[in-house]
């Protein structure tokens, strides 16, 4: 009876901690939850008014409109954003519309849905087409590169609040330059566009992620090695390829006939070009890689979504996005390679795409969308 009596106490012990361990574990996994808020979220972007729009990735409704404007000073107007390594914060370049032209970077916390910190840089009276992008250092977490044609690159830390290092001058002569990062957070990358007599050329400068910007790891196409000038690229995943949308070097004064796709093989550097013609447009051949299906997309004749086989290197389909004006648009994925979402600034609506019914699916509409940014 004795024994009967300890087992049935030892019984209701492990069950009571058992108890205990699942209400702390669910008790735990809120923050988590929390801190997940926007995995199933996209955030969208425009370039025509200080609000963010909050799209759900499943059912293509809009979640949430955030006034982003910045309290007790309206004239300051965000341009260029980019996520953070925590992917928590936004970042923006703000200006005001002024005599002095003041520049701002502008930390936004996606949680509190507030401005962090709002900090003055001291480049005042115009800046040339400043870009910034996540240093994607674990380490760093704070850590953007920032980079204007007429100021060069510099690191800034929005959790220090400080620029913190100088890699570059300022251009001499009429050199574009783009910021990138790929996955991993191996490389960073600058998309150097070096104008000349006869037109110019493309680089790609690769920069190890944890050494900064101060010597590239190795340059694709140096001095025009390949007769490229690219418009966009990513990284595959495994590291393995670069794809690019490009066209012939030479292009600029000499009238751009056709635009094309192709890839960097990345242990021999070599680039591969694909036997095909995108025709040539006023909108930029943004360009997106799809890791689960193995495929690449473009948009060509402003209204055309076209799907690539990066293996055959062939044009496999072309889905026409009806009542897509001319104009730029950008490319989000959904994690899970079955979603396309294509950002259709000039016609108020994003462009939702069955990547396995090749199809228009749905539209969002929302003003002026532009920046696509999936957590």
């Amino acid at each position: 009876m004795l024994l009967h009596r300890n087992l049935f106490r030892i019984i209701s012990a492990v069950l009571i901690n058992l108890c205990f361990m699942l209400l702390f574990s669910s008790c735990k996994g809120s923050p988590t939850d929390s801190s997940n808020v926007n995995s199933d979220k996209m955030i969208v972007y425009t370039n025509h008014r200080n609000v963010l729009n909050i799209v759900d990735l499943y059912n293509f409704s809009i979640t949430e409109t955030i006034d982003i404007n910045v309290p007790g000073q309206p004239e300051i107007v965000t341009e260029n954003i980019c996520l953070s390594t925590d992917k928590e914060h936004l970042i923006f370049n703000g200006f005001t519309f002024d005599s002095q032209f003041k520049h701002y970077l502008l930390c936004y916390d996606l949680r509190e849905k507030k401005y962090e910190s709002i900090f003055p840089t001291g480049f005042d009276g115009g800046i040339t087409a400043p870009e910034i992008i996540s240093a994607d250092r674990e380490n760093e977490p704070g850590l953007i590169y920032f980079y204007s044609a007429n100021i060069g690159a510099k690191s800034y830390d929005f959790i220090e609040r400080k620029f913190k290092d100088t890699y570059q001058g300022v251009a001499t002569g009429p050199v574009n330059k783009f910021l990138y990062s790929s996955p991993e957070n191996k490389y960073s990358i600058i998309r150097k566009s070096v104008e000349g007599d006869h037109g110019g050329y493309g680089m790609l400068e690769f920069y190890n992620s944890q050494l900064g910007l101060k010597t590239p790891a190795f340059i694709l196409n140096d001095n025009d090695k390949d007769n490229l000038y690219f418009v966009d690229l990513e990284v595959s995943p495994d590291g393995k390829r670069t794809y690019c949308t490009v066209f012939d070097s030479g292009a600029v004064s000499n009238k751009i006939k056709f635009y094309y796709v192709g890839h960097y093989d990345m242990q021999t550097k070599e680039f591969h070009k694909y036997p095909f013609n995108l025709t040539w447009c006023i909108n930029p051949y943004y360009l997106a890689y799809n890791p689960v299906r193995n495929e690449l997309y473009t948009i060509t004749g402003y209204n055309r979504f076209c799907v690539i086989d990066p293996d055959k290197q062939e044009l496999i389909y072309v889905i026409e996005i009806e009542g897509k004006k001319q104009g730029p648009s950008r490319i989000a994925l959904r994690k899970d390679g079955k979603v396309a979402f294509v950002s259709c600034a000039d016609s108020d609506f994003i462009a939702v795409i069955d990547l396995e019914k090749r199809e228009v699916i749905s539209k969002i509409n929302i003003q002026h969308p532009y920046h696509l940014l999936i957590p």
